[in-house]
């Protein structure tokens, strides 16, 4: 799995779930504490999706569950490890006109994504 040195931040995306703790060299006994942010502020009580798959097996199925951010923005994802994770979250909101004048969307849908995997060992 390498090395995976260094800390997560937030980048002033529009839409990120920032790493609070790094997987790869953290104590994840407790899970993996993450913050969701859109437009660089906390989004409450907002879905995060976990897709969880074996790293042994590429022919299994992922399993998802969901955690849902507090009043700041915070979640802790149950992780294991043996196991790689694609963490979503969505934002759905009425589409910038300017970026698509040529059709005619009710919605257009923003995504945050972290993805990362915990070694057997």
């Amino acid at each position: 799995m390498g090395e995976g040195a260094g800390e997560d931040r937030a980048y002033g995306l529009l839409t990120e779930i920032v790493a609070l703790e790094n997987p790869y060299t953290g104590d994840m006994s407790d899970g993996l504490d993450v913050q969701l942010l859109f437009e660089r502020e906390p989004r409450a009580n907002a879905q995060i999706e976990i897709f969880s798959k074996s790293l042994d097996d590429d022919t299994a199925e992922a399993e998802i569950s969901t955690v849902t951010t507090d009043e700041e923005g915070f979640a802790t994802v149950p992780v294991e490890a043996g196991r790689q994770y694609l963490l979503d979250a969505v934002v759905f909101r009425e589409p910038v006109e300017d970026l698509l004048p040529r059709f005619d969307p009710q919605w257009e849908t923003l995504w945050a994504s972290l993805t990362f995997g915990l070694s057997a060992d």
